[in-house]
């Protein structure tokens, strides 16, 4: 192999395998804001069915006033 085609090779090489590292972070710090918004998601839920409870809020209510805004 030529020293010119090889080194075109390697710069694709250099390139994809920059290009893969870039996309994987990426991959990762959208996977880790889904999982805290989902346990966010998941914490609200939890205090409105206590505040839900606190309140004897029935459903039909609830579905009222969000109705409503």
């Amino acid at each position: 192999m030529d020293e010119e085609v090889k080194q075109i090779l390697q710069d694709a090489y250099d390139g994809y395998t920059k290009s893969l590292q870039g996309a994987s972070e990426f991959i990762e710090n959208q996977e880790n804001q889904l999982n805290q918004a989902l346990d966010h998601r998941a914490m609200m839920v939890e205090k409105i069915e206590k505040l839900k409870t606190l309140l004897d809020i029935k459903e039909e209510e609830a579905e009222d006033s969000e109705s409503e805004e």
